[in-house]
């Protein structure tokens, strides 16, 4: 697992769930795509330059017409609700979780 930005997120129409396709950069680890079904409850420009935790070692997985080269986790609520997980400090992007 390791931090990256998002620094690019598009419309995903294609997937089953309310999706966005994200460009990730995880810094000297370059950038990688991922898939989100996270659009019913953040919109593009609030993830936009946020900092995630992501799964970087799983191989990509075909989501519709979009090849996911990692996960990008999140805490799913009692509601089905989809909180993603953030450092809670700046971080360099591509630092590894421990």
């Amino acid at each position: 697992m390791r931090v990256g930005r998002i620094v690019e997120v598009e419309e995903f129409p294609e997937a089953r769930n309310p999706s966005y396709k994200l460009l990730i950069d995880f810094g000297p680890h370059g950038k990688r795509k991922s898939s989100a079904a996270v659009r019913r409850w953040y919109d593009k420009d609030a993830l936009r330059g946020r900092l995630v935790v992501c799964v970087t070692n799983f191989p990509p997985r075909r989501i519709a017409t979009f090849d996911s080269e990692v996960l990008t986790l999140g805490a799913i609520q009692a509601d089905g609700r989809v909180v993603l997980l953030e450092p809670d400090r700046d971080a360099e992007v591509g630092s590894p979780i421990g």
